[in-house]
């Protein structure tokens, strides 16, 4: 699974790409991250719009990997500038009709020591896009499988620099916790703001619970259906954990059993 999102990480990063006419994505724009320029709408487009678009200023993208590696996943620095080099491969050899190929390459400049996200102004050409793992709970969110922080020009749109920071606190299960009202076959679902991340086998960590104060707060949920949606939070964390932090044995056991395609 790590080795899928890794390469979907890559593919996602250089989507933005040099300047071209898109119609399956939209163009980041500078406006939506200068400050100081407004976007407007494009109806047609279904994008935001204003500035210039975001592009690297070279066709030729140079990376490098943190040589800590995952030691919380045991994934060397090694398997994973290999899975990089297979990702940006398989990129360069997509074809895009009539013998065109992605504008963009990608070169690995090796290991480094660098474990920060940060742009030297003052040093250009030893700047390097560094891909890292993230292994302390308190560096990224539980639900963020990976971060991309771009550092661009916010007049000229060209990118300076991306560092990639992967998320190694994998989950198997994001568990929403929602009211389904079913009238025939018609189901209403209404979002209860709860959620669940369950490592199979190691824990169950409930999500969110300040978003459901809050939503009590201003009146956008009731307190009777907040504290339903607390009940049966806290039911399913105590039969997950009863069933060895398995989702899929505790809905067996609780008469639902369930199979994937």
């Amino acid at each position: 699974m790590l080795r899928l999102r890794i390469v979907w990480l890559i593919l996602a990063l250089v989507t933005i790409a040099l300047p071209r006419s898109a119609w399956a994505y939209c163009q980041t724009h500078t406006c939506e991250f200068s400050g100081t320029q407004m976007c407007t709408w494009d109806a047609a487009a279904g994008c935001w719009t204003g500035g210039a678009v975001a592009h690297w200023g070279s066709s030729c993208i140079d990376y490098a990997v943190q040589l800590d590696g995952s030691r919380a996943e045991n994934i060397s620095s090694s398997t994973l500038a290999s899975v990089l080099e297979d990702g940006f491969r398989i990129w360069s050899n997509v074809s895009c009709g009539d013998g065109v190929s992605p504008e963009l390459t990608a070169s690995y400049r090796g290991l480094t020591s660098c474990d920060r996200v940060e742009f030297n102004c003052g040093a250009l050409h030893d700047n390097d896009n560094v891909v890292m793992f993230r292994d302390n709970r308190s560096d990224l969110s539980a639900t963020t499988i990976a971060l991309s922080t771009i550092i661009a020009n916010t007049n000229t749109g060209e990118i300076l620099d991306v560092d990639v920071e992967i998320n190694s606190q994998d989950f198997d299960f994001y568990v929403d916790v929602v009211e389904i009202n079913a009238i025939g076959s018609v189901w209403k679902t209404t979002d209860l703001y709860l959620d669940l991340i369950v490592r199979t086998g190691h824990s169950v960590t409930v999500l969110d619970t300040d978003e459901l104060i809050a939503a009590v707060q201003h009146k956008l949920i009731t307190p009777e259906r907040a504290q339903w949606a607390l009940e049966t939070t806290y039911s399913a964390v105590s039969g997950i954990s009863a069933h060895g932090h398995d989702v899929v044995r505790w809905l067996t056991s609780s008469g639902c059993p369930t199979s994937w395609r």
